[in-house]
């Protein structure tokens, strides 16, 4: 176990006052000693996460600020940890300053925190936009035109009435966020042999792409989810059973488009992202995560995507080559990976990033409501894993030979033939994803703890 240095760090409250300067650090001490002493099993290296990836969430959780140089904890982000205790348990003091920032807080800062705060509601099937910021309605201002929305508690999915109408109109009960070539549509298929749970279509693409293009909330409904529900029950299903799932894989990472709504935010990133859209819209949601290996994933996407192009290892080689100075010279000039990360890179090496999205999501979701799968766990114990999934889903228990049944299905939308094509990818560009993406690995290893998720990094 790593040495904390609690001499480097002074942790304050911005929010308390001077009187309670000497309680906070004393409270503060001995809370960081105990999560130390929690975190001695824990074989991640942490001195593999620098200081740049460990630190950026300041503005928009509000009451943050620098003095000479050591970071300040703040109660808006020590609350954010504490509603997120499943996956925070055992964190130690490097752990912690994996959720702040070397940003100082805008004039904004506090009333951002205060209206993200308001968002974690006490009933979650009544939707409400008397309490959601103006800012947050700028990124999908059509979507906040349809609420009030009160749902159905008959339903198990989160099913309305629009406008007072006997018009139906469903939303998804589960997201499958992602990743792309990390197993989704396998997994989804898969998922979807369960007499429960039933969608029209996989890659609905709504909620990150066509809502940003204006489309409104009851066409996401109307089109995919209501009729889906609707052939469910028809089935047989009850209304407190029929599960629809969106298995759109760019729903976790995919925040384009935020700089046209937040122009000013060039420099430090966007204040509010899809995740917070999603949260004020499905607060109840079941939100399940498939990661595969990044340097694998990467080279898989960029095979799959440019299937109509010249592509060779040589050519993706010099792509990544590109997007990685892209990426630094990024940071050198925003000092922000919060501000990099949404943005597009030839590559696409964004997507690899999973602990920068993984963050942002657990800000803003409670662990509970998320499911996180490795690729490769997926491929070797579906028997095991699917009826977690199933369980997870609140969806009836199938028996044994069910579930052997689905998992002995062949594998959906592999690359296996493309990629022989195309050649494997050059040893010296693994070499140069994996010194990238490595401290990213660890970190998410870290949030997660589970060490499945390091793959074979820290050798």
């Amino acid at each position: 176990m790593e040495t904390v240095n609690l001499r480097r760090k002074r942790y304050i409250s911005v929010m308390g006052n001077k009187r309670n300067y000497c309680f906070t650090i004393i409270i503060t001490c001995v809370v960081t000693v105990i999560l130390v002493s929690l975190d001695t099993n824990s074989s991640i290296r942490h001195d593999y996460i620098p200081q740049v990836i460990r630190t950026y969430y300041g503005r928009i959780y509000g009451g943050y600020r620098e003095e000479d140089g050591n970071t300040l904890l703040t109660k808006n982000i020590k609350d954010s940890l504490g509603t997120h205790s499943t996956s925070m348990a055992g964190y130690t003091n490097s752990d912690t300053t994996h959720l702040l920032t070397d940003r100082s807080p805008d004039d904004d800062g506090e009333e951002i925190s205060e209206n993200l705060n308001s968002l974690n509601r006490t009933n979650p099937r009544i939707v409400d936009q008397s309490d959601i910021p103006e800012l947050l309605k700028l990124l999908r201002p059509q979507i906040f035109e349809e609420l009030p929305i009160t749902f159905l508690p008959e339903y198990k999915n989160p099913c309305y009435l629009r406008d007072n109408s006997t018009d139906l109109i469903c939303l998804p009960y589960a997201l499958l966020l992602g990743l792309p070539k990390c197993g989704t549509t396998d997994l989804y298929r898969k998922m979807l042999s369960h007499p429960d749970i039933i969608s029209i279509r996989k890659e609905v693409q709504w909620l990150a792409r066509a809502s940003r293009r204006g489309s409104p909330l009851r066409h996401y409904g109307d089109k995919i989810f209501t009729p889906a529900i609707r052939r469910l029950i028809g089935k047989g299903r009850r209304k407190d059973q029929a599960i629809t799932v969106d298995g759109s894989a760019s729903t976790y990472w995919d925040n384009e488009g935020w700089l046209a709504k937040y122009p000013k935010y060039f420099q430090k990133g966007p204040p509010y992202i899809l995740a917070d859209v999603i949260k004020a819209l499905l607060p109840d949601a079941k939100l399940m995560v498939i990661f595969r290996e990044p340097a694998s994933r990467l080279y898989s996407d960029y095979v799959f995507f440019n299937k109509l192009r010249n592509i060779s290892p040589e050519n993706f080689h010099e792509l990544v080559r590109t997007s990685i100075d892209e990426y630094k010279a990024c940071l050198t000039s925003r000092g922000s990976e919060y501000a990099c990360v949404y943005q597009s890179r030839p590559a696409r090496l964004q997507i690899g990033l999973y602990s920068l999205y993984t963050r942002d999501w657990l800000l803003r979701y409670p662990r509970q409501q998320f499911m996180f799968i490795n690729l490769s766990n997926w491929h070797k114990g579906c028997r095991q894993i699917l009826p977690e999934i199933y369980e997870f889903l609140g969806a009836e228990k199938l028996t044994e030979i069910e579930i052997n049944a689905i998992c002995m299905k062949s594998k959906s939308n592999t690359n296996a033939i493309m990629k022989d094509e195309a050649g494997p990818m050059l040893n010296e560009t693994r070499s140069m994803l994996r010194e990238f993406y490595r401290p990213y690995v660890i970190e998410l290893a870290d949030i997660l703890h589970d060490n499945s998720f390091l793959w074979d990094y820290t050798r």
